[in-house]
């Protein structure tokens, strides 16, 4: 199987109906952390087809442990290609009283599970890959205690955008961007967001603990 296919499949080429939403992504945050679950799928159908035929790379009709590690590592880096975290960061004793400078939060993987991928390469059942990535939240800039969040995405699928939830532990959510938040004890949430090249979600919070 060749590259070419595997290029019509992700371009959704492969003539089965595409999900309109292949990626959603959950965000969790609290004081010092901040945490990212991507949900990926392929199509079923010709798309997962051509996705596991292209990593029989000794097509004989199986994949091995190797071959499905890659096949993995792929989708893991579909999953996460084109999402960013950014955050307030320190500026200078003046300047943080009137501009927001937003620095990238280095996300890293803390899980990855692949779903299907060790069906035989005819197989034409779902293919999929949930991926974790998390990582410290950098210090503030805001003296009020008050912490900007944005969250960035885009996608190929059929809608255009990336849908997202984010919830936050013992924190308030000031403002938002778009969606729909909602205040809880426990910590606030927003539902509905629609993430593309030109909409990123930007929050603005308080946390209510240290």
């Amino acid at each position: 199987m060749s590259s070419a296919l595997l290029l019509g499949a992700l371009s959704g080429d492969a003539g089965a109906h595409a999900f309109a939403h292949p990626k959603r992504l959950a965000v969790r945050i609290d004081a010092h952390r901040v945490r990212v679950s991507v949900d990926y799928e392929v199509s079923p159908g010709p798309q997962a087809q051509a996705f596991r035929q292209t990593f029989d790379r000794d097509r004989n009709g199986a994949l091995d442990a190797n071959e499905q590690q890659a096949l993995v590592e792929f989708l893991a880096a579909s999953a996460e290609k084109d999402t960013a975290v950014f955050a307030d960061a320190p500026q200078g004793a003046f300047a943080r009283f009137f501009t927001t400078t937003l620095a990238p939060v280095p996300l890293v993987r803390a899980r990855v599970l692949g779903e299907r991928t060790d069906d035989v390469p005819t197989s034409t059942a779902l293919l999929a890959v949930h991926l974790e990535r998390t990582s410290p939240l950098p210090e503030g800039n805001a003296p009020s205690g008050k912490r900007v969040i944005e969250l960035r995405d885009r996608s190929s699928g059929a809608d255009g955008h990336v849908p997202a939830t984010v919830a936050c532990d013992a924190c308030e959510i000031l403002e938002a961007s778009q969606g729909l938040y909602a205040h809880d004890p426990r910590g606030d949430h927003v539902v509905g967001v629609e993430l593309s090249q030109d909409h990123p979600l930007r929050l603005v919070l308080r946390f209510t603990q240290p």
